[in-house]
């Protein structure tokens, strides 16, 4: 029983440790595409500007 709760606590932990993981590298993939875009915007407004 001791083995099996110490089993299950560990994989909790896991899950926790995966879940915050894959949290923060979708909004680090988000943030860097959101900067990628605007960065594009800000380029494309520049030539527009300059044409």
């Amino acid at each position: 029983m001791m083995r099996f709760k110490d089993f299950y606590g560990r994989s909790l932990q896991m899950q926790i440790y995966f879940v915050f993981y894959f949290w923060s590298g979708a909004l680090y993939i988000t943030r860097f595409t959101v900067c990628n875009h605007t960065l594009c915007h800000l380029l494309l407004s520049i030539h527009t500007t300059l044409d």
